[in-house]
């Protein structure tokens, strides 16, 4: 009979976090950055709760500085590393010492110290666990084949909250209210970071929803025509249209110091708005915008082809 697969379910008494390269240097380079560190707080916080050891490194902090303030690293031992793995002997003899089974790795860069600590703690035997939303690159591209690599090699990819209720098993256990009042707490974070970016108007008369003429650009905006709300760092662009008299209803939350511009067209940057942005000459680095809403057959397709940057649509 062919033995079965290993189902990798994780034990606090078997488990260790492992937590690579969540440092200041990288805050604004690598792609979904503030999603890993919120990821991590909510492991760092929860294996608190559960007794769970962690061990940090920092690639060459002299020159990328050390893990991001958000992570109180008072509790754990940290590792100094010039090696992109976080295998170094130093780190392989302290966790030696924890006698555990089963890693759970999260951090960056997905494709680079965290694959090959993955490899490495494999090849010595361990049972490995990349937290999907824990982990990212510079690259999207990178990220996700990185997790796809991770898992032909026989890695556990996962995710923060189903890693934690996976180590809880039940509501009775002890450490119950504290690990869903964690995930609890970071859920909440991540909805804090998307960017509400949707306005709909609507009919006044029928209420029905028409659609979406709403963007949003992913560098500040200082300023624009007949703009709603003032704003000190904004990263959120709002466009309402008055489109067929239909009337401007926001029918969700926008958030604090976003702007929102009147349009009268089907694009939702014209160029009298776009020239109040004055992108060109402020943010002379950023070549792309991202849009996202509903009817991307009319507005946001003549935006697109209006527009002055690489454009992304964000899907889902």
């Amino acid at each position: 009979m062919a033995s079965s697969p290993s189902l990798g379910r994780l034990e606090p008494a078997s488990t260790v976090f492992l937590l690579c390269d969540v440092q200041e240097r990288f805050r604004d380079v690598i792609d979904r950055m503030p999603e890993v560190i919120a990821a991590a707080k909510a492991m760092m916080d929860a294996g608190e709760a559960l007794s769970i050891p962690i061990i940090i490194t920092e690639q060459y902090p002299k020159a990328l500085g050390h893990t991001v303030p958000e992570l109180d690293v008072s509790k754990a031992n940290v590792f100094e590393k010039t090696k992109f793995s976080m295998c170094t002997d130093e780190f392989l003899a302290y966790l030696a010492s924890l006698d555990k089974k089963d890693a759970v790795i999260f951090g960056v860069e997905t494709h680079v110290c965290v694959q090959q600590t993955a490899f490495d703690l494999l090849s010595k035997g361990f049972q490995v666990h990349v937290l999907a939303d824990g982990v990212s690159s510079q690259r999207a591209p990178d990220r996700e084949v990185a997790l796809q690599r991770l898992r032909q090699a026989g890695c556990f990819v996962t995710t923060a909250e189903s890693a934690l209720f996976e180590l809880l098993r039940s509501k009775d256990a002890p450490q119950f209210k504290a690990v869903s009042g964690v995930v609890k707490a970071y859920g909440d974070k991540l909805r804090s970071l998307k960017t509400a970016g949707i306005c709909l108007f609507a009919s006044r008369s029928s209420g029905s929803r028409c659609c979406d003429s709403s963007g949003y650009i992913r560098r500040p905006v200082t300023q624009g025509p007949r703009r709603k709300a003032a704003w000190s760092e904004p990263r959120l662009l709002v466009a309402d249209t008055e489109i067929a008299d239909l009337g401007v209803e926001v029918v969700v939350d926008v958030p604090d110091g976003a702007g929102c511009f009147y349009v009268h067209s089907f694009v939702l940057v014209p160029d009298n708005v776009y020239g109040d942005f004055d992108l060109d000459d402020t943010y002379p680095d950023n070549d792309d915008a991202e849009f996202m809403g509903v009817h991307i057959n009319i507005f946001l397709l003549f935006s697109n082809l209006d527009f002055y940057y690489d454009v992304i649509i964000g899907v889902g």
